[in-house]
């Protein structure tokens, strides 16, 4: 397989290959600022300092010009992966301070996809991470910033003291480094959390650190809702989804007769820019978990009641119940479990012990409680005569059977176990 290697100048382009005795060397007219090779190594886009894209075939012919605007275009990436149609996705940054997204359709034509992108700072360098999902920008704003496919800012990534010519994304992992004019190189890794939400057959997680898919375990159909905004948490309740975006929550809702309905809509929004650890939501209500106490929201955005407690939360399970009267198991880190009714303002004590709650689950009838500690050890209780009825190390996970109450399941050591009763787990 024959190899290709693009190098532009202030006049031309030239283009080396592997087998060659000589360069070929084309004009451009204008100075070349940025290029890029096509994933399939058909295309080369080079940038100019006159504000044109040129688009050229692997042999240097010229397909056709994008005339993007007068300023220069700094910075120009094709996403290194294909998704949806098999048209090419080339990302370009110019110094009128705006970021255009085009379809390179079968290398004849641009079409724009969406409106430019208002970016506020002069984009120096543009590069994708190796799925094409996310990239990151850097520019004369001397910040790194993470952005989705779709040219939707996610967040910053980093900070340095002057202009930032160069970013690089590691391909093996999610590692960034940047180059700026005072000659720092900085490396950054990014983790991206999953979010995610459950309740029975109904599973919602974020795609694209924009969009919300809602997955029907039964049925195995499948909707996506695009929120175009970065999405911070979601929580999901029978007929419920809320979604929490940077500057406010939106509740959507389907129809609460038909168990199998996916046409989620927008119920209720909450104009609020709300920081909290964890979020939930209820028939009628909103529940914020903090460091120390929990807030109950009305969908209006109301504060209706909260609950401040002596220890830090460290995990929490929300219990359905008649509407308006839902309830949460809470562990907590000096090992009490409680359970908080949402039209109550005492927390009630299930069980108490010795070490750091980590993840709690009860019974369907509410008799027992399973608990795993900081120490990954499991704790099986009687929740009247609080007895301990089983116990076990090295577990990672709980969850009883939604209808039969002495069935539990549990994992460890890689291995996924199943308790009835008195018998040994299998």
């Amino acid at each position: 397989m024959l190899s290709t290697l693009a190098s532009c100048s202030a006049i031309d382009f030239g283009l080396w290959m592997s087998d060659g005795q000589s360069v070929n060397k084309t004009k451009t007219g204008s100075k070349c600022c940025v290029c890029d090779w096509s994933p399939d190594g058909q295309l080369l886009a080079i940038g100019l300092f006159n504000g044109t894209i040129l688009i050229k075939d692997k042999a240097g012919g010229e397909l056709f010009t994008i005339n993007k605007c007068a300023s220069p275009v700094w910075a120009l990436a094709f996403c290194p992966q294909k998704f949806e149609t098999s048209d090419n996705l080339l990302m370009a940054g110019s110094w009128d301070q705006k970021l255009s997204l085009y379809s390179i359709q079968g290398g004849k034509q641009a079409k724009p996809i969406g409106n430019e992108k208002d970016l506020g700072f002069d984009p120096c360098s543009i590069s994708f991470f190796p799925k094409g999902d996310y990239m990151v920008m850097s520019g004369s704003d001397r910040k790194i910033t993470l952005w989705n496919r779709e040219g939707v800012l996610l967040g910053t990534v980093g900070e340095m003291e002057d202009w930032i010519w160069s970013t690089a994304v590691n391909p093996t992992n999610r590692a960034v480094f940047a180059g700026g004019n005072n000659g720092q190189i900085q490396l950054h890794h990014v983790h991206m959390n999953q979010v995610h939400g459950l309740y029975q057959e109904r599973y919602a997680y974020r795609e694209l650190m924009t969009d919300v898919i809602i997955q029907h375990l039964v049925t195995e159909t499948r909707v996506k809702i695009r929120c175009r905004d970065y999405i911070k948490k979601i929580a999901i309740y029978k007929d419920r989804l809320a979604v929490q975006l940077n500057e406010k929550i939106i509740i959507y809702s389907v129809s609460p007769e038909d168990p199998y309905d996916m046409k989620y809509k927008a119920h209720k929004k909450i104009n609020k820019k709300i920081d909290c650890q964890n979020l939930f939501v209820f028939s009628h209500h909103l529940v914020l978990c903090f460091e120390k106490k929990i807030q109950l929201l009305a969908f209006t955005g109301v504060l209706e009641r909260e609950w401040v407690l002596e220890t830090n939360i460290k995990y929490v399970k929300p219990l359905s119940g008649p509407p308006k009267r839902e309830s949460l198991l809470v562990g907590c880190h000096d090992g009490s479990v409680l359970k908080i009714f949402i039209d109550n303002g005492f927390p009630i004590p299930v069980v108490k012990q010795t070490t750091p709650v980590s993840l709690v689950d009860i019974s369907a009838d509410r008799q027992k409680i399973a608990v795993i500690d900081d120490f990954r050890s499991l704790f099986v209780y009687d929740v009247k005569t609080q007895e301990l009825l089983f116990q076990e190390r090295n577990v990672t996970s709980i969850a009883w059977n939604l209808e039969v109450e002495d069935m539990l399941a549990y994992t460890g050591q890689d291995s996924l176990f199943i308790k009835c009763r008195d018998l040994p787990a299998q």
